[in-house]
């Protein structure tokens, strides 16, 4: 391209047909002009520094990010499971108090029983005894009757059959009396097993109420301690995500400015290599147009020389100060997040005591950028 738009240039000059041998010269011109300093192997070193530095600290993020996120399911789950069984054992409460009532009541129906039958039986019992009483009074009365009466007349007949019908009479009471005591005892203990029975039924069913009770009251408390153990989690959380958020913003920032500074050193070489080429070129005309082709190449490879030496980095440019403020920014911001993420997970420090490792390397990266930007501000 630049024989045929030296030809162009330069119609009358027939010694343009010599000018491929002196193209590598040309080149050599060129590359003399761009300087000693390679700025593109500079910003590759940087991108590795930067690399090792945000790579362990990303790494610290994952494994941050997926330690708390399980802390966070984990207590979810366990919130979970002690709300329903707290509402299980609430509902079972429920019922044995219920429960606890109706043995209670019938408590009370098996005592107000006993009393009724109690009082009917000593009722029942004080005028079987009466009339047991009764009898045997009658039937001694009549005794002493027939003593007085003489034997085989008919007066001591009829006090002997009325003596017998009291005799009767007195054994049917007696025996009715056995019976109905002996009902009254069956009835008692029958109604004070069921009285003994129904108390430690309700007392059975109270002491499960007050397990239950204290069940759902230590629940209500786990939960409790749960909710503001996941609080703090959660904000461990937030403070992690923004901070790691920020990190990797940063260093895809630094990422870009790199590569802007490295396609600028690029664009800066080409222009710097043609405007090079097209002066030597312009020389190696005025050379060969006294048709003196063998001092023209000894000029140019003298000229190179001379280039080389006084245009080293002068048509390079990085934008320095850019990435220098960058630099700055990005540590003072990584310094405040990292210190704000110590500070909340003082909780996990068997994870989080990796951040001060992580700290000092993105400071140590940064601090190296920062000082290579100094560098490169002097050189250029």
């Amino acid at each position: 391209k630049l024989v045929l738009k030296t030809r162009r240039a330069y119609p009358d000059q027939p010694e343009l047909e010599a000018m491929p041998r002196l193209l590598p010269l040309l080149s050599l011109a060129s590359a003399a002009t761009i300087g000693a300093w390679d700025a593109s192997e500079w910003l590759s070193e940087e991108s590795k520094r930067d690399a090792k530095a945000y790579d362990p600290a990303k790494c610290w993020c994952d494994d941050l990010t997926a330690f708390v996120s399980d802390r966070i399911s984990s207590a979810d789950e366990e919130m979970q499971t002690l709300e329903s069984a707290a509402n299980v054992q609430h509902y079972q409460n429920e019922q044995l108090k219920l429960e606890t009532r109706e043995h209670k009541s019938e408590a009370d129906e098996h005592e107000t029983t006993l009393g009724t039958a109690s009082s009917i039986s000593e009722r029942d019992g004080a005028a079987a005894q009466d009339e047991i009483t009764s009898l045997r009074g009658s039937i001694s009365s009549i005794d002493k009757a027939m003593e007085k009466v003489q034997e085989g007349t008919q007066i001591h007949g009829t006090l002997q059959q009325l003596k017998d019908t009291f005799t009767e009479k007195l054994k049917e009471a007696e025996e009715s009396d056995t019976s109905r005591q002996s009902q009254f005892d069956d009835l008692q203990e029958s109604k004070q097993k069921m009285l003994r029975l129904a108390k430690e039924a309700a007392a059975e069913k109270e002491a499960r109420l007050a397990e239950g009770l204290a069940e759902v009251s230590r629940a209500k408390s786990q939960v409790e301690k749960m909710s503001a153990l996941r609080e703090t989690d959660v904000a461990l959380s937030t403070a992690t995500r923004d901070l790691c958020n920020m990190l990797s913003e940063q260093s895809e920032k630094r990422q870009a400015l790199r590569q802007s500074a490295s396609i600028a050193v690029s664009e800066a070489r080409v222009e710097a290599a043609n405007a090079a080429s097209y002066k030597a070129a312009s020389k190696m005309f005025t050379l060969l147009s006294r048709k003196n082709l063998g001092l023209v190449e000894h000029r140019i490879a003298r000229k190179a020389s001379s280039n080389a030496t006084k245009h080293r980095i002068e048509n390079e440019h990085l934008d320095c100060a850019m990435q220098l403020d960058h630099a700055k920014e990005d540590k003072r911001r990584a310094t405040e997040k990292l210190d704000a993420a110590k500070t909340s997970a003082a909780a996990l420090m068997g994870k989080i005591e990796k951040s001060s490792e992580i700290q000092a390397a993105l400071e140590q990266m940064l601090h190296t950028t920062m000082s290579g930007a100094h560098l490169a501000t002097g050189k250029s």
